[in-house]
């Protein structure tokens, strides 16, 4: 089980930039919020899916004021070269998490990265938790319409 449950004001957690520095993620704020992505891997098709859903509805997020984050347990040499490989710009970090401190504590320690379940965080701007998902895909995972739906409800 997640050490950060819904009601829980989230720390101001370092991650490393595109640029493999420390950096807060209180920077990447939106006006109303952050959605943070906790993924399995670069190596995970499901995650890059995920990846590529949001990259979509990205423009849509921002309208109702939120960035979206994603944290990915792997060495900063993979996640940046994912990242500058994708065949369309990305208009949010992917931030590397490479001893899976983040993705430990977003989720849970897990004995194989296939194990890993995948962790969606709303927070307000106070960087509260509102809502949260930690789960596997075949476990009623919500779909970018129901986060657009979850963002309307919470951060209205």
């Amino acid at each position: 089980m997640s050490q950060y449950e819904v009601g829980t004001i989230l720390p101001d957690l370092i991650v490393n930039d595109a640029d493999n520095m420390p950096t807060s993620l209180k920077t990447q704020m939106g006006e109303k919020g952050l959605l943070i992505y906790v993924l399995r891997g670069t190596w995970c098709p499901f995650c890059v899916g995920q990846i590529d859903r949001v990259r979509r509805r990205y423009p849509k997020y921002q309208a109702q004021g939120v960035n979206t984050v994603f944290i990915v347990p792997e060495p900063y040499a993979t996640v940046n070269g994912f990242a500058v490989s994708t065949p369309r710009p990305l208009p949010f970090q992917l931030y590397a998490d490479e001893q899976s401190t983040l993705a430990d504590a977003l989720t849970y320690p897990v004995e194989t990265p296939r194990e890993r379940p995948i962790g969606i965080y709303l927070l307000n701007k106070e960087r509260k938790i509102v809502w949260r998902f930690v789960g596997h895909e075949d476990e009623n995972f919500p779909t970018q319409q129901d986060i657009l739906d979850v963002i309307a409800t919470y951060l209205p």
